[in-house]
């Protein structure tokens, strides 16, 4: 990710929904600008904070998985500083999460629970899985996934 095999001025749009979170968000917007064509546009989802007081439990768990989440506020000031005008962004819906994300994940987890049930490995990848869903289901008014369109000047 941090070294994409494309000419400069490739694309008109760039699509990443939760990629750049490898990358940390601003390096990611700064690897994608020269990426783009004049006037080209990022479309992108990032992790978020949606409120200023999650509680500890919550914060710890981000400082530990990302420490780089900030609140939408910071995000979009982040893209104006690396080269972007922002067209417009918008929080995901908690259904995105719970019922495109973790409902079927949860589903698919019951056999491969069992199919790996002698795999110690496995079972600790499992385990996180369910803490990642259980802390959503917690927390989920504190942080989200907030999904920016912003251009290239």
């Amino acid at each position: 990710m941090n070294a994409l095999p494309f000419s400069p001025a490739s694309f008109d749009l760039i699509w990443s929904e939760g990629a750049l979170y490898q990358m940390g968000f601003e390096n990611g917007l700064k690897t994608c600008l020269p990426l783009l064509a004049s006037g080209g546009y990022l479309a992108v989802s990032e992790a978020v904070w949606l409120r200023p007081d999650p509680p500890d439990e919550c914060r710890k768990m981000w400082d530990e998985e990302y420490p780089a989440i900030s609140d939408i506020e910071a995000n979009l000031a982040t893209i104006e500083s690396c080269g972007y005008e922002n067209v417009g962004n918008f929080t995901l819906p908690e259904s995105a999460w719970l019922e495109g994300y973790y409902a079927p994940l949860e589903k698919r987890l019951i056999p491969c629970v069992e199919k790996y049930k002698d795999d110690p490995d496995a079972q600790i990848v499992f385990d996180s899985i369910r803490t990642e869903i259980e802390a959503y289901r917690k927390f989920s008014k504190y942080y989200g996934y907030q999904f920016f369109v912003a251009r290239k000047k």
